[in-house]
């Protein structure tokens, strides 16, 4: 995708390996894909790529 490598814009691998791990996210070359039935994990899939929320102080509700 135009340069873009998707591994490293991972702020928060171990967030995305869980996901793997549950088969409800596959990375596959430059592109990730969720699971249907599993749409309703997608804030999570994006935390892993905030570096914003990975410096956080605050709390946040973790997805079920």
């Amino acid at each position: 995708m135009h340069g873009w490598d998707l591994r490293s814009a991972i702020v928060d691998p171990s967030r995305i390996e869980s996901l793997i791990a549950d088969g409800a996210v596959t990375i596959i070359d430059d592109g990730l894909s969720i699971s249907d039935g599993a749409e309703f994990l997608v804030p999570s899939v994006a935390s892993a790529f905030d570096a914003h929320l990975a410096h956080s102080v605050a709390t946040h509700s973790r997805a079920v």
